[in-house]
């Protein structure tokens, strides 16, 4: 193996030494497909969602801690806190 770091104690090669850099986490992207789009959550998109989501208040079972939400004012100050986090 060209280039390899002999073990300290073996003096057999054990590989290239690792950078341990921390990666730089994601950024946000949108994907666009034929029948979709994907892109970071915002604020804005409150009011196109609403009208999806209320009267379903089953799809909170497994995010109790968020909703389900009793008007549009309650979802919009729910989707602009978590629209402001860091996961792109």
């Amino acid at each position: 193996m060209t280039g390899s770091q002999p073990h300290p104690q073996t003096g057999q090669p054990i590989g290239l030494p690792v950078d341990t850099t921390p990666a730089q986490p994601p950024g946000p992207v949108t994907l666009q497909g034929r029948y979709g789009r994907i892109e970071k959550l915002n604020a804005g998109h409150a009011a196109a969602l609403w009208p999806r989501v209320k009267d379903h208040d089953h799809i909170w079972t497994y995010m109790s801690r968020y909703g389900p939400f009793s008007g549009l004012a309650e979802f919009s100050e729910w989707m602009a806190s978590f629209a402001s986090g860091n996961d792109p």
